[in-house]
């Protein structure tokens, strides 16, 4: 389990080493097994962010919003580290880059939107 979890980061996850940013297809991660899910964020919490000792419990309700038609979302990890859901993609980043990958904007349904840049 430990090497397919190597080859899934390898091929999928996009990391920033200078700020910390972590970016991974949310459909190839939720295409995932559960317990292959664990394996590969238990590598990438505790590797960059020096996370440990996540409970199963907490890792399935995670997925279970991770699979959801939710467009966007956030999840605290600590009082440093976010998990973003934007969209197609699962984001592990400081609190502190803006606190969010994206503008306060909640779409509930899937679809096509034309989204202007206003400030």
């Amino acid at each position: 389990m430990q090497y397919s979890a190597k080859q899934f980061i390898q091929e999928f996850v996009k990391f920033d080493e200078q700020s910390k940013y972590l970016e991974v297809s949310r459909q190839a991660f939720n295409n995932l097994p559960n317990s292959l899910k664990m394996v590969v964020l238990d590598c990438l919490l505790s590797k960059y962010y020096e996370l440990f000792n996540i409970s199963a419990k907490t890792y399935e309700e995670w997925f279970k919003q991770f699979s959801s038609k939710k467009a966007q979302f956030s999840i605290n990890l600590t009082d440093k580290w976010i998990i973003q859901i934007a969209y197609g993609k699962l984001i592990i980043m400081a609190k502190n880059n803006g606190d969010t990958y994206f503008r306060v904007q909640t779409i509930e349904k899937p679809g096509n939107y034309i989204l202007t840049n206003i400030d």
